[in-house]
């Protein structure tokens, strides 16, 4: 996941080696990054059908 500012110029990568494109591009403007290794927040979109994961579960409060 990245979070980033919508009026810091940030270009956005895709594929192999998009991870270390996107820390480049963060020192390339001079901002801040926190890199946050949590399987949960774990979700690589390179392709359509990297989308295409089952629906979350509805949380139940019972």
């Amino acid at each position: 996941m990245v979070v980033v500012a919508t009026d810091a110029g940030f270009r956005f990568a895709y594929g192999p080696g998009s991870f270390r494109r996107h820390c480049l591009e963060a020192e390339r403007l001079g901002l801040a990054l926190h890199v946050v290794r949590a399987p949960a927040l774990t979700w690589d979109v390179d392709r359509p059908a990297d989308l295409d994961f089952p629906a979350p579960r509805a949380a139940s409060c019972s």
